[in-house]
């Protein structure tokens, strides 16, 4: 009788899997390996670059210091100033149509490279109609004093009965050049009115901006209702222009242009004058 046996299947045969297991495996081991020489001993390891710093600004340029009279206190820059213009005494006493006018110098303003003395000048026992005033004298430095260039002895009005501005100063606001800014008045039959004038330092000397109404009262002439106003001098834009805001029994504003060396009201003041 015939008997069957069986058969253990053949083993298969590995295929390309394999293979392709084997070489990750390897390939792995050599990434470790590298990984592991290229890590950093202990000690080793480098710190992050710091970045690097911005460069210092340079220092500004050294500013020459001053010499001659400029180096000089200011005091001592008046005094000598004054001297030059009025003599060793530095102030000066001459006649006017007026009366007997004393000139007494009371500030120096730079211009670039020239100097501006500017003084008081009153009139002795003036009359009610005379009127005092600025007198401005542009210098040059030279060593340690000055010389003369130019005097204007009548450059800015002043008020009444030979009396100087009863206010003045000067103001860079207005433009490239310095101005002097004025304020003087008087009374007439109980009318008190007041002027302010602009003058600019320029170049070739002194020059009259404007003279605009100031103030108004009326009260002492008996006027009813009276009429008491009072400008001040607001919203300056260089070279262009400024207001005038009035105050008072009314409430305006005037607006002054710039015309070429002049200023000149847009439209017409609404305010009285003397």
């Amino acid at each position: 009788m015939t008997t069957s046996r069986s058969r253990r299947a053949a083993p298969a045969k590995s295929g390309g899997g394999g293979r392709f297991l084997a070489t990750a495996m390897v390939a792995g081991v050599t990434l470790g390996m590298g990984a592991l020489l290229l890590w950093p001993r202990d000690g080793e390891r480098s710190e992050p670059m710091p970045s690097a710093a911005a460069p210092e600004p340079a220092p500004p340029a050294a500013v020459a210091p001053p010499t001659g009279v400029r180096a000089l206190p200011a005091a001592e820059q008046l005094a000598r100033a004054a001297r030059t213009v009025f003599g060793p005494t530095g102030k000066a006493s001459s006649a006017g149509e007026g009366g007997q006018v004393v000139t007494t110098p009371a500030r120096l303003v730079w211009r670039g490279d020239t100097a501006v003395l500017i003084s008081t000048a009153e009139m002795v026992d003036g009359c009610h109609g005379c009127t005092g005033g600025l007198d401005i004298a542009y210098l040059k430095p030279a060593g340690d004093g000055f010389t003369l260039v130019q005097r204007w002895p009548d450059a800015v009005s002043g008020s009444s009965w030979g009396a100087p501005p009863g206010e003045w100063s000067v103001s860079d606001k207005f433009g490239a050049n310095p101005v002097i800014y004025a304020s003087g008045g008087g009374t007439w039959q109980g009318y008190t009115c007041s002027v302010f004038t602009l003058t600019e330092l320029g170049a070739g000397g002194p020059i009259g901006l404007v003279s605009v109404p100031e103030g108004y009262d009326d009260s002492g002439a008996g006027t009813t209702p009276a009429t008491t106003l009072e400008g001040k001098i607001a919203n300056i834009v260089p070279g262009r222009g400024f207001d005038v805001h009035y105050t008072g029994t009314q409430s305006f504003t005037d607006h002054y242009v710039r015309q070429g060396d002049k200023y000149a009201v847009r439209g017409e003041t609404r305010m009285p004058t003397c």
